[in-house]
């Protein structure tokens, strides 16, 4: 794999568009990425797709013996982090989305002429299984902070999932890595939250990822069972209990804070 800064891994399951998403990605202008996908254990010839881009991609590909993401999606994303190698960023994308093709070159632009940020973001739309599409999702303020995130996301405001956005993988380590909910429930938000909590979100202007509602994965789902509906009401309630020992840790920081200022500048 080449020396790069970004990485963006695919966990894979579903064969009918991970040829178009990584077509998207041979697309880029900037090519400096490696691409890690990691096929958890799909009854489709995953590898035969990957390999028609060996000479358009720098894209290393695992087929794991075993189905995580049915029973543990989180620890599916968790092993598929673990193909990376020394990059400084990266980005958990979809086997079905796309990124418009100067999403790369903005970034590194972003990281030149930006302060570093522990999270980066893209605006995203909305397409349908066959690309059209469906909804124009409002974009981001250019910072925003991890309170504020939560505050307009579930106000409706703004829309977010988890391929639009981009980690430093260092300071994503350090916050423990993703936030484990039953079937990654809720994981997206919170985790982007965590690892935001101290410099924020910045969006990356004028690119955008299409995210496919296809009724064929977790998210878009049309066809939700009983039981699931009752996991994600469980998962609900653990994220609210996560939310709140979140803000009150931050609460904790910030009078915490206050107070050393408040000691320096009496000289006690």
């Amino acid at each position: 794999m080449k020396q790069v800064k970004l990485a963006i891994i695919i966990p894979a399951y579903k064969e009918e568009f991970l040829a178009e998403t990584l077509e998207s990605l041979a697309n880029q202008t900037n090519m400096d990425f490696n691409v890690y996908v990691g096929d958890d254990c799909s009854p489709f010839d995953l590898g035969k797709i990957v390999d028609s881009f060996q000479d358009k991609l720098s894209v290393s590909y695992t087929r794991f013996s075993n189905n995580l993401g049915k029973t543990n999606l989180i620890a599916h994303w968790n092993r598929c982090l673990d193909l990376l190698q020394e990059e400084e960023y990266f980005c958990l994308f979809s086997d079905d989305d796309v990124m418009e093709s100067r999403c790369v070159e903005a970034f590194y632009q972003s990281l030149e002429t930006s302060l570093l940020f522990d999270v980066y973001h893209f605006n995203i739309h909305i397409i349908d299984e066959y690309g059209n599409l469906i909804r124009k999702c409002p974009d981001y303020p250019e910072r925003l902070s991890s309170i504020d995130f939560f505050k307009l996301l579930y106000t409706s405001q703004i829309d977010a999932r988890m391929p639009e956005f981009i980690f430093n993988t260092r300071h994503f380590r350090l916050c423990k890595g993703f936030v484990g909910f039953d079937l990654a429930f809720h994981s997206d938000n919170a985790t982007v939250m965590s690892c935001a909590q101290d410099k924020g979100i910045y969006t990356i202007p004028l690119v955008k990822v299409l995210w496919r509602d296809s009724g064929k994965n977790i998210s878009s789902d049309r066809n939700v069972s009983i039981e699931i509906k009752y996991r994600k009401a469980k998962v609900t309630i653990a994220f609210c209990n996560w939310l709140n020992a979140f803000l009150l840790g931050i609460l904790r920081r910030i009078l915490s804070q206050g107070e050393k200022r408040e000691s320096w500048h009496f000289g006690t």
